[in-house]
């Protein structure tokens, strides 16, 4: 699965391909994956699949993925809205503002 996370963050670098959604780990990835899945299967709106969706491992890495990818990609990112990532959070929406990231590329899920 790294393999073919890391493929997919070199594809979208060398192609400049779509957007990437920057989500915690590899449970929000599944968890994105397959409630796109049903949507399909409902036959209703689901993520553009030109959407790259990759776990940065954890939301202490986060800060330093979005300003470093976003100085050549456009790049979401979905966190956690739980209280004890609080200072955490503070520090994406830093490194965000750094980057020139629009406070409405970074979402936080409760």
């Amino acid at each position: 699965m790294e393999a073919a996370l890391g493929y997919s963050v070199a594809q979208h670098l060398s192609l400049e391909a779509g957007p990437l959604l920057a989500v915690e780990g590899s449970s929000d990835f599944i968890f994105l994956m397959r409630t796109s899945d049903y949507l399909i299967s409902q036959g209703r709106t689901v993520l553009d699949p030109r959407l790259a969706i990759i776990p940065v491992g954890g939301i202490g890495n986060m800060p330093a993925f979005v300003a470093v990818m976003e100085r050549r990609l456009a790049i979401r990112a979905l966190i956690d809205g739980a209280a004890e990532t609080t200072r955490v959070t503070a520090k994406v929406l830093s490194a965000a503002q750094a980057a020139n990231v629009d406070a409405e590329g970074v979402s936080r899920r409760k």
